[in-house]
């Protein structure tokens, strides 16, 4: 009977041994090792409540401007920048602040001044707290004893704080970016859900949600934005895809978004026909529509220089249209050459023309026609090389200091289609420099020839290699 219980017991002990080695320790070893450290937690431990008395005491003194703000440390500047400037509060509002930063201290959440832009906008918006700030019973600490940073502590605690003070009904994670921006519209969206209201009666609200889409935004993932949450609502309740909700999210259809008819046009055309979407259609068709229905665009001519033209066509819909017909109209507008996109954002510059005529030939009546004409402004240089796929649109200096002159060959078939085919750098004297076709290609005998001719008629000298 010994026997068996010694086997028995020796049996357990090994359990415990390999537990040990592969799990952790026991009740037994961790009560050991808090008897032994016990002294030294209990002194870190203090340094929670020496933290808080000292942060109230600091508190004070700026308020009292007994110490200048400057003098403390980075947590303490930024507080006592609001309580001893008049850029952030007026007097009277620096002691209600003042007593609020008292009143949500805590031993163990001293952390939270970090915080102070968010502690502002709190404060700034304290006519709609549920509760008082002195009522705040924070569940996260900073406690020297864990060795945990500061810095992972008071992002919890700040949420904590936004929840006692304004948050009756839970709210979606994502609507707390709203205090973190400082965005007056989205934190007034997130003081309304968390009163227990539907977000379709908020008015500011920028499309007409049905109730499907005002669910579904509360279910958006939590690491969106918030425009990209109300955009997924929208999507998910006309019945879209998650994929489809971030495809859109990545073009510019804020304006689209507000016609609440037409959002739901082209989120069914794009269900309908899912391939515009996969062969990345998509940014083209949208900048296309805001073009056309909504902003208008910028024209460019030689004449009038750059105007901006309202939208053509407020009535375009995408009723009884075909991925082919939407795609023929989207590629003539961003194929027209006088149609500014978003790309060119520089004002127009222009340079003393070169005194030299523009150039027309037809080899054969049959054949098409070539024109040589001379870039006169910096829209005209960027756009050669933006069609032609080399670097001419950073020799504006060159053109503008008359060191060069820049010069564009076009083929212009029978039908009127005009194809660039080459561009000519024109030195100082009269001199050819340089000629290169797309991508920087070398010419071909047959464009060499049209350049022989121009040549001989305004007098110009040919390098070698182009003679």
């Amino acid at each position: 009977m010994a026997k068996r219980n010694y086997s028995r017991n020796s049996k357990r002990k090994n359990q415990q041994k390999v537990y040990r080695k592969t799990v952790g320790k026991t009740n037994a070893e961790k009560r050991g090792k808090f008897r032994k450290h016990g002294k030294n937690r209990g002194q870190r431990r203090q340094l929670s409540y020496e933290g808080y008395s000292k942060a109230v005491d600091i508190l004070h003194s700026l308020y009292l401007n007994e110490v200048k703000y400057h003098e403390l440390s980075p947590m303490f500047q930024n507080i006592g920048k609001m309580l001893q400037t008049n850029k952030w509060l007026p007097g009277h509002q620096k002691q209600q602040f003042f007593y609020f930063l008292k009143d949500i201290l805590r031993p163990g959440n001293v952390p939270v001044l970090y915080q102070h832009n968010i502690l502002y906008v709190l404060f700034k918006y304290r006519r709609h707290w549920l509760r008082n700030p002195e009522d705040w019973k924070p569940t996260t600490y900073w406690d020297a004893a864990q060795g945990v940073s500061w810095g992972k502590v008071h992002p919890q605690l700040i949420q904590e704080l936004i929840n006692h003070l304004f948050v009756k009904y839970l709210v979606p994670a994502f609507m707390h970016q709203a205090w973190d921006n400082n965005d007056h519209q989205h934190i007034l969206w997130f003081i309304f859900l968390a009163k227990g209201h539907n977000l379709r009666r908020v008015k500011s609200v920028p499309a007409k949600l049905t109730t499907k889409m005002a669910h579904y935004f509360t279910k958006a993932p939590s690491y969106y934005a918030i425009n990209q949450a109300l955009l997924y609502g929208q999507v998910r309740g006309l019945g879209g895809s998650v994929a489809l909700s971030d495809e859109l999210y990545k073009c510019s259809v804020q304006r689209i978004q507000r016609d609440t008819d037409f959002f739901a046009q082209l989120v069914q055309f794009l269900m309908r026909y899912p391939e515009l979407v996969d062969q990345g259609e998509l940014p083209r068709i949208v900048n296309f529509i805001n073009a056309r229905k909504y902003y208008g665009q910028r024209i460019y001519t030689r004449e009038g220089g750059i105007k901006k033209e309202p939208a053509t066509e407020p009535g375009f819909t995408l009723q009884k249209r075909t991925p082919k017909s939407l795609l023929k109209l989207v590629n003539d507008w961003h194929e027209a050459l006088n149609i500014l996109g978003d790309e060119f954002k520089a004002s127009l510059v222009s340079w003393e023309v070169r005194k030299k005529q523009d150039f027309e030939y037809q080899p054969l009546p049959f054949l098409p026609r070539y024109r040589i004409t001379q870039l006169i402004n910096n829209y005209e240089l960027w756009l050669e090389g933006k069609v032609m796929s080399h670097c001419v649109g950073g020799y504006a200096y060159k053109c503008q200091d008359g060191t060069s002159s820049i010069w564009a060959m076009s083929r212009i078939f029978y039908d009127g289609r005009e194809e660039k085919c080459l561009t000519i750098e024109l030195g100082d004297e009269d001199k050819i420099w340089e000629v290169r076709g797309k991508q920087n290609r070398e010419p071909t005998d047959s464009e060499l020839s049209i350049i022989q001719h121009w040549s001989k008629q305004e007098n110009l000298e040919l390098p070698i290699d182009y003679a």
